[in-house]
């Protein structure tokens, strides 16, 4: 069975799931930066890992893409908000926003 994806490419928009549905979301990272994605989303989805992919003979600081896995067990409309950032520095660096409206049926 295929995961559904979602990407930077689907920032702003509304995807429809069905209920229980297994479904990634996976943006760009650069850690050796400082900056990381933060996500906030919708108690009712269920985060089942996350993780960071580099690409394969990367260079050292290479950045990757982060995945995250999520399980999406309740019927409803939920979202997911993120910012890519340096923590440390506050919402002053946030150099990306996110969003992206779950509706499952």
């Amino acid at each position: 069975m295929t995961v559904p994806m979602f990407s930077q490419a689907d920032d702003g928009n509304t995807r429809l799931l069905k209920r229980s549905t297994t479904f990634a979301l996976e943006l760009k990272e650069m850690p050796t930066t400082g900056y990381r994605w933060h996500l906030e989303f919708s108690k009712e989805l269920i985060l089942l890992s996350s993780d960071l992919a580099l690409a394969e003979c990367a260079p050292p600081g290479a950045g990757g893409v982060r995945r995250w896995v999520f399980q999406a067990d309740h019927a409803g409309e939920f979202s997911i908000q993120g910012k890519l950032w340096r923590e440390w520095q506050g919402d002053d660096s946030v150099s990306l926003r996110y969003r992206l409206t779950v509706r499952v049926a």
